[in-house]
């Protein structure tokens, strides 16, 4: 007798995707504020002149209508956010949405100065686009900058106003686009104000001019922001080519949607700048093809998917190993961390050559499953699913699914997510029967095992505690009357000389791109030796590895200066266990934004104790009007004999004119 081994007619089979999605995290806000207008009085707000204000049916959900009764500058009626601006920005984005009709009203933004005597008026009129002073050019009275043809206007139609605004030694400009209500540009201006009496808008917000004697002088708005950055598009990065992003609002309306075809994706998110009503909405995460989720991103109600913003999307890869034999296989996948993420992934495939029915089984005795677990497990066409929650199996078994000769399921582990460094090992049978459901005919009986990880890096010991109230630094602004100006003096107030926003980190991390590493992550948070918040790098490092990451400040633009520029850090660093730390750098770099070049850079090695590093940087170096980012880079590694936790304090980081 000739006994030959027969190959089994089921086995298992590597998935199609080699990762999982576990974030979607947003490095970086250019938004100051924003509103879509669903609630009136706004808090925050101040009004000038209008009247019969209403909220009316809007763009999505509710608008803003109110009248001119010329009681504000210019005759005109102003509607703005009563924070002073002139201080910190000399060049913002602003989109409005303004309703066609009626055609009587110019209606747009202002943008006023401290004062409250002058402003700058970007508005449509009729079926123009204009830009106007007031009490700037022509002392007094109006004056019209510059004026352009909206492209086959139609009255009943929103129009999305963008202004882009950059005050220099020599003028104030204006850069401004309009779109119609599919996003098509159909009109474009630029305009400059150069009279010894224009200023640094120190208050934006709507404007309403009824310059006619019959007919009606309001006029509506709807998503109204302000930002640092362009807030027509949003930008993805860490990709995986092929994924399909579906972005619905809060009324559930599929609103964008794209397909990576690299790292990076610019959405173009000029339709809907505030997306839906201001607030949640949903982010779908498709694998290639865009028929199965990788990841579901609910947006909180109280946060918005903005216009300016940008997102960085976690990876990490899926491990499957399977035997030679095919009948034996184990899964390790990272998962989401919080419920508002829900990580879905082909564990295995499983495939035939002759006819199976199919079902799973979860040994919940030989699984060790954590508590913050939350996850379903079913193979591709199940109606009753493994469930798991908050680490209690409600279901262990499946029912029984169809798997005809010559094709394919997947092992489906979905809508996962577990707490911060928490692994389960879920031990599962997969049970096929020749004969049909319920163990009919011949039956086989392959073990699966799947461990699901959270991959956040936090530290061993005590994690920090978030930024409450942080007390002010010491540091008052510097006086540097001439640094953005001209011998005219004609801004309002003395500008501060600091060129970083935020610098000393007492308002969380904003004005910060946060580039998060693999193992290491910025958080904002507090230190009994920092003079208020601190920037906090944290992370823990597996033995041998290397870990970096990098906050990137956001666009600054280089002053008129005499002297050198003056770079100040203060830092420090703490690593556990002792004497596992083998290298760490700290590198500080001055990009220039329109090429893209380093103009400057230098590194430091901190110590355990604060210390203050200080540089000149020859002005030389910098050409006034550019803007330029400034990033700080850092690099840890471990001597590879156990993990290594790493923190390090970023109490604040200066740049200012030199003594």
């Amino acid at each position: 007798m000739n006994l030959q081994p027969v190959a089994p007619s089921l086995t298992f089979v590597s998935p199609p995707y080699g990762y999982t999605c576990t974030a979607l995290v947003r490095t970086s806000r250019g938004a100051i504020t924003y509103t879509d207008f669903e609630t009136y009085p706004l808090s925050g707000w101040q009004n000038n002149g209008g009247t019969n204000f209403q909220l009316v049916t809007g763009h999505k959900g509710s608008a803003l209508q109110y009248s001119d009764n010329n009681g504000g500058i210019g005759s005109a009626s102003q509607y703005y956010y009563n924070t002073r601006l002139d201080t910190t920005y000399s060049s913002l984005w602003v989109a409005v949405k303004v309703y066609g009709s009626p055609t009587t009203t110019y209606k747009g933004l202002a943008l006023i100065n401290a004062g409250l005597n002058r402003l700058y008026e970007i508005s449509i009129y009729s079926s123009s686009i204009y830009v106007w002073s007031y009490n700037v050019e022509s002392a007094g009275g109006w004056r019209q900058l510059g004026s352009a043809t909206i492209s086959n206007f139609n009255s009943g139609y929103w129009y999305t106003i963008v202004l882009n605004y950059t005050v220099t030694s020599t003028a104030v400009n204006f850069y401004v686009w309009v779109y119609d209500p599919y996003g098509n540009q159909v009109a474009y201006l630029t305009a400059s104000s150069t009279s010894g009496n224009r200023f640094r808008p120190a208050y934006i917000g709507l404007e309403v001019d009824y310059t006619g004697f019959i007919g009606t002088g309001y006029s509506i708005f709807d998503d109204f922001i302000i930002s640092t950055t362009d807030p027509r598009t949003v930008t993805f990065s860490n990709l995986q080519s092929g994924l399909v992003f579906n972005i619905y609002d809060n009324l559930g309306t599929l609103t964008y949607s794209f397909t990576a075809t690299s790292s990076t994706y610019s959405l173009n998110v000029v339709r809907d700048v505030v997306l839906g009503t201001g607030s949640d909405g949903n982010i779908r995460i498709s694998y290639p093809g865009g028929s199965f989720l990788c990841l579901n991103v609910s947006i909180p109600t109280s946060d918005a998917f903005l216009g300016g913003d940008k997102y960085s999307l976690i990876t990490y890869t899926l491990s499957t190993s399977i035997d030679p034999t095919g009948t034996n296989a184990v899964v390790t996948a990272y998962v989401s961390s919080g419920s508002n993420a829900l990580t879905s992934f082909y564990a295995v495939n499983l495939t035939a050559t002759q006819n199976y029915y199919l079902m799973l089984e979860l040994d919940v005795g030989s699984s060790t499953i954590d508590s913050s677990l939350n996850a379903e497990i079913y193979v591709e066409g199940n109606s009753q699913k493994i469930t798991i929650v908050n680490g209690a199996p409600t279901s262990t078994s499946t029912d029984w699914v169809f798997l005809p000769s010559s094709s394919t399921k997947h092992v489906i582990v979905g809508n996962a997510y577990a707490s911060s460094e928490s692994t389960s090992t879920l031990v599962l049978k997969v049970i096929g029967c020749v004969g049909g459901p319920n163990y009919v005919g011949a039956c086989v009986i392959y073990p699966l095992t799947i461990q699901l990880i959270d991959p956040d890096p936090t530290l061993s010991y005590a994690e920090p505690q978030p930024a409450t109230n942080p007390s002010k630094t010491s540091y008052e602004p510097y006086s540097w009357p001439e640094a953005l100006g001209d011998e005219s003096g004609y801004f309002d107030e003395v500008v501060s000389t600091q060129l970083l926003l935020n610098y000393d980190f007492n308002e969380s991390l904003s004005h910060w791109e946060v580039v998060n590493g693999t193992y290491l992550k910025w958080v904002s948070s507090t230190d009994p030796q920092a003079l208020g918040g601190v920037a906090l790098l944290n992370g823990t490092l597996p033995k041998g590895i290397n870990g970096d990451t990098a906050l990137i400040q956001q666009v600054f633009t280089a002053p008129r200066i005499v002297g050198d520029l003056k770079l100040e850090v203060r830092c420090r660093y703490e690593a556990q266990p002792k004497g596992q730390l083998s290298s760490q750098s700290l590198t500080i770099s001055i990009i220039d934004l329109g090429n893209g070049n380093i103009v400057w850079s230098t590194s430091l090695t901190p110590t355990s104790y604060y210390n203050v590093y200080s540089y000149a940087i020859p002005s030389d170096l910098l050409e006034f009007g550019n803007e330029y980012l400034v990033l700080i880079q850092v690099n840890v590694s471990s001597k590879g004999n156990t993990d290594l936790d790493y923190r390090l304090y970023l109490d604040y980081v200066l740049l200012e004119e030199g003594d």
